[in-house]
């Protein structure tokens, strides 16, 4: 006798309120369990995005402010402590917000990823931190030098200007890239 598999029903089990209920219980766990994970990720994803935006803001703020401490110094001695009322009183004026959106800009873009391939290598391009931030630093200060040059005070006013340059970028790296190692540990 053959029997007609679509004529034959057989109705499936019905499940014991204990298994419904067991069924029901591992639900809310996995539930919990991913509401958890969400939260977890969540919390990490803000971790992320506050670590990065110290790691913009805090290096930038503190090498700016040291090369602007320098530079009131070296206005402080060579101006006999008038360092205000030079005629460089523009550049703290116009100069200073406009090199900070820079730096913050460069930082944000430039400097975090180069940090992080820094941090996983030990090379990059072929050079170490240390000889990729002296020639930044060299290139940096020689273009200064040539953008703020006053030929009319000649030959001697661009090397004048861009050794400033030269020392104020290697300050300004130096204290960035160390207060990055120091938020790093």
């Amino acid at each position: 006798m053959q029997f007609d598999r679509d004529v034959l029903l057989i109705p499936p089990p019905v499940p014991s309120s204990k298994t419904l209920c067991g069924i029901l219980v591992k639900d809310n766990r996995q539930t919990k369990y991913l509401n958890d994970l969400t939260v977890y990720r969540e919390t990490k994803k803000i971790i992320r995005m506050k670590t990065k935006i110290i790691e913009t803001i805090l290096p930038t703020t503190l090498g700016i402010l040291t090369v602007l401490g320098l530079l009131v110094v070296f206005n402080l001695i060579v101006h006999n402590g008038d360092a205000f009322n030079s005629p460089d009183n523009g550049f703290f004026k116009l100069f200073v917000p406009i090199a900070t959106i820079i730096a913050l800009t460069i930082q944000f873009t430039l400097t975090l990823p180069f940090w992080e391939k820094f941090k996983s290598k030990k090379k990059v391009w072929g050079l170490t931190l240390v000889q990729f931030t002296g020639m930044l630093c060299l290139i940096s200060g020689l273009i200064f030098g040539l953008v703020f040059w006053e030929p009319n005070f000649g030959i001697n006013e661009l090397f004048l200007v861009s050794l400033t340059g030269v020392v104020a970028f290697t300050v300004y790296w130096t204290v960035n890239l160390m207060t990055l190692k120091r938020l790093n540990g």
